[in-house]
């Protein structure tokens, strides 16, 4: 090759033609351009819009013939008597084996990990009865779902039992406590009439999923079983017919807020006197917001589209076709609120802190509460 080069440069300067043998052994030399990094892509970070959200007045405790409420009887609805829904007060639960053999995967669950034990409750199941009565490792939960609202919600109870009362309010069920027959809403646990008017039960997050989802990350949970004997129902098929495919209420209601459709599933949250609800359908998978001087984030797992919200203190987070990513160090963290992956030691078993919501139906949350914000 240095050969080569001499010769040619000796014809370049006696202003020779190269001769064509030669030009034909000259090897075509490609120049590459040394290798840039790509540029990081700006992340999408998604914020929701301020919104002027009125405060929520707290509801005021009346009297009347001695006879404490927050609701009046004339304001209830009634469609049946006490109990003729029957609650589960002595739940039983199948094994791992059984469990394995009773459920499937893609089956509807309502769960609940609490004092370090796990349980999934099958909403076919629920369906029919609506209110368990339970313990976990001595502590006494009631766990409520209702199919006409389509909210599930578990409560510290206490020493009260609860049944299902027969009576609405805003077509939402209500329990009583066996107790003091005073009556509860199902899926905030505020009383509203009797001796705990004005009392709330404290709540505990629940999951509503497949139980594949469930099961994957709590395998050693168990399994609600079915009722046997008298209380034996057709737990494979709905109660209501075709009510969830149809907008119709049970009471018919002339306050339905129209920003959405009555049915359409929203998650609501509450802090400190300002409420709002975000459209489940159209949320991304990462949600900035602000509510009541608390800095949130709905994460949507897109997997399963499970949607929970969390404190997410300073950060911002947004998602990609990767994961979930802050956008303050850039570390990766689960749907789940819990780290994944960090170079920040301070991080490295950071978890965000869950903040208290509901899934539900639309109806049931803004007749509830009339001055919601809403996220569509």
């Amino acid at each position: 090759m240095k050969k080569l080069f001499f010769v040619l440069t000796a014809l370049f300067l006696l202003g020779c033609t190269i001769p064509q043998e030669v030009e034909d052994a000259i090897p075509t030399v490609i120049i590459t351009p040394f290798p840039t990094s790509a540029p990081t892509p700006v992340p999408d970070i998604r914020v929701a819009e301020k919104q002027a959200i009125e405060f929520e007045e707290p509801l005021i405790v009346k009297e009347k013939d001695g006879k404490q409420f927050i609701v009046s009887d004339s304001e209830l609805s009634y469609s049946q008597s006490p109990d003729l829904i029957s609650s589960i007060d002595f739940p039983e639960f199948n094994s791992t084996l059984e469990r394995n053999l009773k459920i499937s995967g893609s089956e509807m669950v309502v769960g609940v990990f609490y004092n370090g034990e796990a349980k999934a409750y099958p909403v076919r199941i629920l369906n029919w009865h609506e209110v368990v009565n339970d313990n976990f490792r001595g502590e006494k939960i009631v766990v409520v779902y209702s199919p006409l609202t389509f909210a599930a919600a578990a409560f510290k109870r206490a020493s009260l039992d609860f049944g299902v009362s027969g009576k609405f309010y805003l077509n939402t069920p209500l329990l009583y406590d066996r107790q003091t027959q005073s009556l509860w809403h199902s899926w905030t646990g505020f009383a509203i009439q009797g001796q705990y008017s004005g009392d709330s039960l404290e709540s505990i997050p629940v999951f509503v999923g497949s139980f594949g989802e469930w099961n994957a990350t709590h395998p050693d949970t168990k399994v609600l079983d079915a009722p046997r004997g008298t209380r034996a129902k057709p737990y494979n098929t709905y109660p209501y017919g075709n009510y969830n495919s149809s907008e119709r209420l049970l009471f018919p209601s002339l306050s339905i807020d129209q920003r959405l459709r009555a049915k359409e599933p929203v998650l609501g949250v509450g802090l400190n006197g300002y409420y709002k609800a975000y459209k489940i359908s159209t949320m991304p998978n990462a949600l900035n917001d602000e509510l009541a001087g608390t800095n949130l984030v709905l994460l949507k797992n897109p997997v399963n589209n499970e949607t929970r919200l969390f404190d997410r203190r300073d950060y911002l987070f947004f998602a990609n076709e990767t994961g979930l990513f802050d956008s303050q160090t850039f570390s990766q963290w689960n749907f789940d609120g819990s780290i994944n992956s960090t170079r920040r030691s301070n991080l490295r078993s950071a978890k965000l802190d869950e903040v208290p919501s509901i899934r539900l139906y639309w109806f049931a949350w803004s007749q509830f509460h009339a001055k919601t914000g809403l996220e569509r």
